[in-house]
Protein backbone atom coordinates (compact mmCIF):
# COMPACT_ATOMS: atom_id res chain seq x y z
CA UNK A 1 0.00 0.00 0.00
CA UNK A 2 1.06 3.39 -1.03
CA UNK A 3 1.77 5.81 2.57
CA UNK A 4 0.65 9.37 1.74
CA UNK A 5 2.46 12.11 3.90
CA UNK A 6 0.34 16.14 3.55
CA UNK A 7 2.64 18.86 3.75
CA UNK A 8 0.37 21.61 5.34
CA UNK A 9 1.61 24.86 3.73
CA UNK A 10 -0.40 27.03 5.94
CA UNK A 11 1.88 26.13 8.89
CA UNK A 12 5.18 27.18 7.40
CA UNK A 13 6.34 30.64 5.63
CA UNK A 14 10.01 30.22 4.99
CA UNK A 15 12.37 26.89 4.05
CA UNK A 16 13.04 26.53 7.44
CA UNK A 17 9.59 26.23 8.42
CA UNK A 18 8.73 23.68 5.92
CA UNK A 19 12.25 21.41 6.58
CA UNK A 20 10.29 21.37 10.31
CA UNK A 21 7.19 20.14 8.84
CA UNK A 22 8.73 18.09 6.68
CA UNK A 23 10.86 16.37 9.38
CA UNK A 24 7.67 16.14 11.72
CA UNK A 25 5.55 14.69 9.29
CA UNK A 26 7.32 12.71 6.67
CA UNK A 27 10.16 11.74 9.30
CA UNK A 28 7.41 11.32 12.48
CA UNK A 29 10.03 13.51 14.63
CA UNK A 30 12.61 10.36 14.60
CA UNK A 31 14.89 12.77 12.11
CA UNK A 32 15.74 16.28 11.84
CA UNK A 33 16.13 16.89 8.70
CA UNK A 34 18.06 20.85 8.33
CA UNK A 35 17.89 21.59 4.76
CA UNK A 36 20.55 19.88 3.05
CA UNK A 37 19.14 18.79 -0.18
CA UNK A 38 22.01 16.07 -0.38
CA UNK A 39 20.12 14.33 2.90
CA UNK A 40 16.67 15.09 1.22
CA UNK A 41 17.37 12.94 -1.67
CA UNK A 42 18.72 10.47 0.52
CA UNK A 43 15.37 10.47 2.66
CA UNK A 44 13.48 10.45 -0.26
CA UNK A 45 15.40 6.84 -0.90
CA UNK A 46 13.49 5.29 2.07
CA UNK A 47 14.91 3.90 4.90
CA UNK A 48 14.32 7.17 7.26
CA UNK A 49 11.76 8.13 9.59
CA UNK A 50 8.26 6.74 7.85
CA UNK A 51 9.73 6.03 4.52
CA UNK A 52 11.05 1.53 4.08
CA UNK A 53 13.68 1.46 2.05
CA UNK A 54 12.28 0.88 -1.51
CA UNK A 55 8.61 2.04 -0.68
CA UNK A 56 6.55 3.78 -2.12
CA UNK A 57 5.17 7.06 -0.98
CA UNK A 58 3.38 10.35 -2.12
CA UNK A 59 3.88 13.43 -0.85
CA UNK A 60 1.33 16.19 -0.80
Amino acid sequence: MNKVFIIDGDKFSNFKGFCKEFSDIVLSGKYKWRGNLDAFNDILFGGFGDIETEEQFTII
